[in-house]
Formats: structure tokens, sequence, C-alpha cells
């Protein structure tokens, strides 16, 4: 049986052999934060429209580099 320790990483034993496993830290926030006013929603809205945006240009550009380098480019 494991013992698992808040803050320490996961060690985990097979044939006598220590095998580290990576640790993860993270905040569940009891609350999630929302707009305090119709303006301020506005806002957020557009701001994680333009996140979405920016994460698909660049994913595109990742793709687009992709198919220069392995010449799939027609």
């Amino acid at each position: 049986m494991h013992t698992i320790v808040e803050g320490e990483p996961l060690v985990i034993r097979v044939s006598s052999v220590i095998i580290p496993s990576a640790t993860m830290d993270y905040f569940v926030p009891e609350k999630l934060p929302q707009p305090e006013n119709y303006l301020e929603s506005l806002v957020w809205d557009r701001e994680k429209d333009i996140d979405t945006l920016v994460e698909m240009v660049k994913q595109r550009i990742i793709y687009d580099h992709r198919r220069v380098s392995t010449g799939c480019i027609r």
C-alpha cells in the first residue's frame, strides 16, 4: 500500500527499483469569479473570444510549419 503525502512526489516501487512520478500542485477555487456588472461580463466574454482566437492562430501556425517542414504543401 502506498502512502500519499501532500506536496511530496509519489514514489512507486517495482522490483525494488524506485520510480518517482511527477507531482501536480493545483488550486481549485471554492467559488469561481463572476463579473460584477454587465459591462464587465461583456469585457470578459470578449477576452475569452480573443484568447480562443489567439490559440487557434498559434495552432494554425504550428500546423503550417509542420506541413512546410515535411514537404506536404501542394
